[in-house]
């Protein structure tokens, strides 16, 4: 019955996978048996990544140093990929970046970065790879959104908004690509904890306000996602597509 879950023979590529969650879905994965693609801005840190899935499954990952942004390099980057494989069966846009600031402090620039990344990236990483997939009917694309896409956490507006924008692309992506067969949600994480924000009294405070706020009284670990991704990348979640799944400890189950 759990071969439902199994990734062997599969080929993944996890933007963002240089550290924190994507590094953490990409070791996931790669323990299911998928062969990774590693994809991040972060060139060197990659290499900790591919280190991590070879000492653990004995398999060697690809990886790519580019700016998911560049519409340019990711398509370049999918035809190495299709010529060397002959397929893409997993896409996880996870690639995110946030600049939490107060509403009337929020330049253009700060919207045009945060959106960029955060929604355009996930658009442009998902028309190059569902090109492919629609040829062989077949495919997997995970969306990174977050409980910022549908509640209104305060001084992160352009990243709300971005998540918004990625909820309805991965419903929209689902009801244009579900006659090819392929498979689009996304999963929506409350507070996790990337190893981002140090010690600090920022960090204390934003903490006792998590805690607070959140029934399981914790903040979440990157691997707290693992599970949600590797069952969407796999044949356990076949008759799912256009939803979303929220791994967020409660968060979003209490007023805030």
């Amino acid at each position: 019955m759990l071969d439902i879950f199994s990734l062997e023979g599969k080929l993944a590529i996890v933007t963002g996978s240089a550290r924190g969650i994507g590094q953490a879905y990409a070791l996931g994965l790669a323990k299911a048996g998928a062969t990774l693609v590693l994809v991040d801005i972060l060139e060197d840190n990659l290499q900790e990544t591919a280190s991590l899935i070879k000492e653990a499954t004995g398999r060697d990952s690809k990886t790519y140093g580019i700016d998911v942004t560049d519409s340019t390099k990711i398509n370049a980057m999918v035809s190495e990929l299709i010529a060397e494989f002959g397929k893409i069966d997993i896409l996880v846009n996870n690639a995110g970046i946030n600049a939490p600031k107060p509403f009337l402090e929020v330049t253009e620039e700060d919207w045009k970065k945060i959106v960029g990344v955060n929604l355009n990236s996930q658009f442009l990483m998902s028309s190059a790879v569902a090109k492919e997939m629609v040829k062989r009917n077949y495919g997997k694309i995970i969306n990174m959104a977050s409980v910022g896409g549908f509640m209104a956490l305060s001084e992160t507006a352009p990243y709300n908004a971005s998540k918004g924008g990625v909820l309805q692309l991965t419903k929209t992506m689902a009801a244009d690509l579900s006659q090819y067969n392929l498979n689009i949600n996304a999963i929506c994480p409350g507070f996790i904890d990337t190893g981002l924000l140090k010690s600090s009294p920022e960090r204390e405070a934003r903490l006792q306000k998590v805690y607070a706020n959140t029934p399981l009284n914790r903040l979440g670990e990157p691997s707290d996602l693992v599970g949600a991704c590797v069952f969407l990348a796999s044949d356990a979640s076949k008759y799912m597509t256009g939803t979303q799944i929220v791994v967020d400890g409660g968060m979003s189950a209490v007023a805030m």
